[in-house]
């Protein structure tokens, strides 16, 4: 899913406004919707692992990050955001704290790895 698909909502009638819109959207054929609880955030990351293989630990490692950030939401819609560089993030959105940034990645690769080995087990 991409922002376009990402709604906000506050009471029951929004949620099942918006779960109808986007399982109703024309050429869609999906017969799940997420739906997850919304956490404040400052910047989102997006790694992107390609041909990850638990066996080999260096595969887990992103082949790219790209960080995010939300500009605007129209109509409970998400629209507009930033994507920045690593760089750009580390100016933007940590305030040049390479150690708040640098734990943060850790983080996220720390979860990486778990999700990595919960899909292989769920195959």
């Amino acid at each position: 899913w991409e922002a376009m698909d990402v709604r906000a909502w506050k009471n029951k009638a929004e949620l099942t406004d918006a779960l109808e819109n986007l399982g109703e959207q024309p050429g869609s054929f999906v017969d799940y919707v997420f739906v997850q609880e919304w956490v404040d955030f400052d910047v989102e990351m997006r790694h992107f692992i390609v041909e990850p293989d638990l066996t080999k630990p260096q595969t887990l490692k992103p082949k790219k990050i790209i960080y995010t950030v939300f500009k605007s939401r129209e109509g409970g819609s998400f629209r507009n955001f930033d994507r920045y560089d690593r760089e750009a993030c580390l100016a933007n959105c940590f305030k040049n704290d390479d150690d708040a940034l640098a734990d943060a990645e850790r983080q996220a690769q720390e979860v990486i790895s778990r999700w990595m080995e919960w899909l292989q087990a769920q195959s």
